[in-house]
């Protein structure tokens, strides 16, 4: 093998691996990696001459290695900041999400916010969420609690107060406040309504924010993440900026900022793709409707539970596509929310109307999360060139409020299997904070799709179920099509990055239900270990 060696380059030689690349079928013994790129890969015994120089090697003991994991979907910093929140994903019942919000009463300090994040009111047989619950706990704390699926906001009196809210508040438009029989508010509000109260909540300072992040990142590298997309705010991004300039970023992260923001990065003349080889401008996120957990999500014939319900619609077809062409006109591609069967006809309607800029600007169009997509629409996103960026682990929660709420449309929800043998691509994610980041667990999802992961639960709609192998591609070249980075990242080919994870077992060879055996022993990026498994 003759290889172009540069005089100051530095070189490590994995050896004694079972190294899939992705990019063939075939396993490869050693890996050579060079200033944090592959340089070369080998099955033989016999590794390449490099001119006389030496290499660091590092035995992989026969361990099986893939590239690293991209989540497609996430909301990094949020996940971050709810290191300084109440988690109340554990209740189960009104009556736990009470007794766990009791016991933080003594470390609230006077007047000090109480955020929190995770309660799943669609598990709750005793009650229903109000602002009274809360009222008797923290009478004198402003109270903002996040749903599961962030759509909705439990609060109490006092936030209601702060934020000028009353019986008399109108329904922003795209949102909902809930209310009581005297038309007082009931203390739950959805959608666009949310704004309404976070837009007085107090900030964190930049200092908490950074420490959280890291804090995160470490996680997302003892998962074998090595790359993220993440949706979010321009002062999200500034923070990422800080941390990249001050070469602290060392995950791989795409940037989608909100379309109400759009002007801020037209004026920077930034496109996607923008930016360093940690942090990439990827578009723009646009939301066409609500979520499944707050029956917000817009549909095309009303929720099985209420006959006036078709969901909240963020934006009309008309608005959403002036949005879209918008940022397709200064090459910016467009990440749009759509849930409901309603919303994501709509938006495929959009994308069919900006295909001459897609091949102009070679734009990814990709709808997030995509969760109920009709029959009829599936060969769409192969015609138009849609990424669906789905979140497979979200099926683990959703299977019961799909039954209960979707019906017999359940029949075609998250159709993973129909959208590949329609030929469209996939990228897989987890939606964090709302669900577990763990890419592990979002294949055994896509594969078994149990309630809860639970092995003892029958397969939900097994039909729409797709294979290991496809699920992992879709957390490792999906996530990089997603994007335009195949060239540089998402197999482990010569030239490419040298972000890989090393496992305890052949993830191609497990049965189905031994999926969550699976685990990460070590994670590089750049050719550098980031993770090492200790225990």
């Amino acid at each position: 093998m003759k290889l172009v060696i540069y005089p100051d380059a530095s070189f490590t030689l994995f050896v004694n691996g079972k190294i899939h690349t992705l990019d063939d079928d075939a396993l490869y013994n050693w890996m050579l990696i060079s200033n944090g790129a592959i340089l070369a890969l080998g099955k033989e015994d016999a590794y390449p001459q490099l001119a006389g120089r030496s290499a660091e090697k590092i035995d992989l003991n026969g361990r099986h290695v893939l590239p690293a994991f991209t989540d497609a979907h996430t909301h990094l910093i949020m996940s971050a900041l709810n290191f300084y929140g109440v988690d109340l994903r554990p209740a189960r019942s009104l009556k736990s999400a009470l007794n766990i919000l009791q016991a933080h009463t003594s470390s609230i300090k006077k007047n000090e916010w109480v955020l929190g994040f995770g309660f799943n009111r669609n598990l709750w047989d005793d009650g229903q969420p109000t602002r009274h619950d809360l009222d008797r706990i923290f009478p004198k704390n402003p109270v903002l609690l996040d749903s599961i699926d962030y759509h909705t906001i439990w609060v109490n009196s006092r936030t209601l107060h702060l934020s000028g809210i009353n019986q008399n508040t109108p329904d922003p438009p795209g949102g909902k406040i809930d209310r009581e029989a005297d038309h007082q508010p009931k203390g739950l509000l959805s959608e666009e309504a949310v704004a309404l109260i976070k837009n007085i909540l107090p900030d964190f300072n930049r200092q908490q924010k950074k420490r959280a992040v890291l804090k995160l990142i470490k996680q997302l590298h003892a998962k074998g993440i090595s790359a993220v997309h993440t949706m979010e705010g321009v002062d999200e991004y500034k923070l990422l900026k800080d941390l990249d300039q001050n070469d602290k970023l060392k995950l791989r992260v795409h940037f989608y900022i909100p379309h109400r923001e759009m002007d801020w990065l037209i004026r920077q003349k930034w496109h996607s793709g923008s930016g360093s080889d940690w942090l990439r401008i990827g578009g723009i996120k646009v939301f066409a409707d609500g979520s499944l957990g707050s029956q917000t999500a817009e549909m095309r014939t009303p929720y099985e539970n209420d006959a006036d319900n078709l969901g909240i619609a963020h934006l009309s077809e008309e608005d959403l596509l002036n949005i879209i062409s918008k940022g397709a006109e200064n090459g910016l591609s467009p990440a749009v929310h759509a849930i409901g069967d309603r919303a994501v006809q709509k938006v495929l309607n959009v994308f069919e109307q900006i295909q001459s800029w897609r091949a102009q600007w070679n734009l990814i169009l990709r709808m997030e999360h995509a969760q109920l997509v009709p029959p009829e629409s599936v060969s769409l996103f192969k015609q138009f060139g849609v990424i669906a960026s789905m979140q497979p682990i979200h099926i683990a929660d959703d299977v019961r409020i799909a039954e209960k709420f979707w019906g017999k449309r359940s029949a075609y929800a998250y159709a993973m299997k129909p959208l590949l043998q329609a030929g469209a691509e996939l990228a897989f994610g987890s939606d964090t904070p709302v669900a577990d980041f763990d890419p592990i667990k979002g294949i055994y999802s896509a594969v078994n799709r149990r309630y809860h992961l639970d092995p003892r639960q029958p397969r939900w709609q097994p039909q729409l179920a797709i294979s290991t192998e496809q699920a992992i591609r879709a957390y490792i070249i999906g996530g990089a099509k997603a994007t335009n980075d195949l060239h540089r990242r998402g197999t482990l080919t010569p030239g490419k990055v040298a972000d890989f994870i090393v496992l305890n077992k052949d993830p191609f060879s497990l049965k189905n239900d031994e999926i969550l055996s699976l685990k990460v022993l070590q994670t590089f990026i750049n050719g550098e270990i980031v993770y090492q498994k200790t225990t």
